[in-house]
């Protein structure tokens, strides 16, 4: 019988991250243990990342995340959703990089001046350009 949640095996633990947010599941369990640390490494375990669930206080965050975490999961990352907000600079950083897992890209209430500069990724199932309401 199962009675603390380090008990549980490694493959229903990534089972169980793989609902959970990237920027969630960096923040509540990488550096937690090594055990958590050598799961969150493994080759079949794959993310999804939306940019709102990083705090708003301040683009610094962000910035940081996307320069130390999304280069290490980049080709495990299957879904990504940016927000306005995150949009460019995200581009900034992160535009040359392979996303080969990607299936589903969402930019959240973008502009039209945005769309321009969006390139077609052949492996991405799903592409959702959301305008906002007043577009």
């Amino acid at each position: 019988m199962v009675t603390r949640f380090e008990q549980l095996s490694n493959e229903i633990i990534m089972d169980l991250w793989e609902y959970m947010d990237l920027y969630s599941l960096w923040h509540g369990w990488f550096n937690l243990n090594h055990r958590f640390n050598q799961m969150f490494c493994d080759n079949g375990l794959r993310f999804k990342f939306n940019s709102k669930n990083v705090s708003n206080n301040g683009n610094h965050i962000f910035r940081t995340f996307c320069v130390s975490v999304i280069p290490f999961v980049s080709s495990r990352l299957t879904s990504l959703t940016l927000a306005k907000r995150h949009q460019d600079e995200f581009m900034l950083i992160c535009g040359l990089m392979q996303f080969d897992a990607l299936e589903v890209f969402i930019f959240d209430e973008t502009s039209a001046e945005g769309n321009k500069r969006v390139s077609y990724n052949p492996n991405c199932v799903f592409f959702f350009l959301l305008l906002p309401d007043n577009y």
